[in-house]
């Protein structure tokens, strides 16, 4: 049987590191990202033999290009992003961080045919105007990525979270990166 593997940026948010317990527990290999080195320390350290820290920054083009160069098109069944959750006000910089870590592990995904799981913020408050608009920007934004990403092999699949839901998106990301739920390019799956 394949190794499986996935890798999960924003894993300092809780669903995030649900998700990386979960899929280790299904003997996944799973690579966490973030920028707190302690806490993917801790997370690694639930399972060592299956979860490996990376801390970097989650915006920056030199880190992506770095190592979407290391990895090349070695198979990457999962790319879960938890940045805008992580940042849900300022989306140009999740939407950037999204696009720069996509583009960098674009061939792994192709190899695997893997899915592309992005995390957005669901607006809580539907009176306020600014959350509405995040949440609005955050799925155009899904929309145009899935367009290009079907084009390249591989799916792309939103997940949106209204707050401290860790637990029930934690399940629906392993749900899809395994194939127990399956989702068409584009799906927006509200949690």
């Amino acid at each position: 049987m394949e190794q499986k593997t996935a890798l999960i940026v924003g894993a300092g948010h809780t669903a995030a590191e649900r998700m990386a317990v979960q899929l280790a527990e299904l003997n996944w290999q799973v690579i966490v990202v973030g920028q707190d080195a302690e806490r993917l320390m801790a997370l690694a350290e639930r399972a060592p033999d299956r979860i490996d820290p990376l801390p970097m920054a989650l915006n920056s083009r030199e880190n992506a290009e770095q190592l979407g160069a290391v990895w090349g098109d070695e198979p990457l069944h999962a790319l879960a992003q938890f940045q805008p959750v992580l940042m849900p006000l300022q989306i140009t910089l999740a939407v950037r961080s999204v696009a720069l870590m996509t583009g960098a592990f674009a061939a792994g995904l192709r190899a695997a045919r893997g899915v592309n799981l992005v995390a957005m913020p669901r607006s809580r408050d539907l009176e306020d105007p600014l959350s509405q608009a995040a949440e609005g920007a955050h799925s155009r934004a899904l929309r145009a990525l899935a367009l290009a990403h079907q084009k390249a092999g591989f799916r792309t699949v939103g997940l949106l979270s209204a707050g401290a839901r860790g637990k029930a998106i934690a399940g629906m990301a392993v749900d899809i990166a395994t194939g127990a739920l399956p989702t068409g390019n584009g799906a927006v799956r509200a949690v």
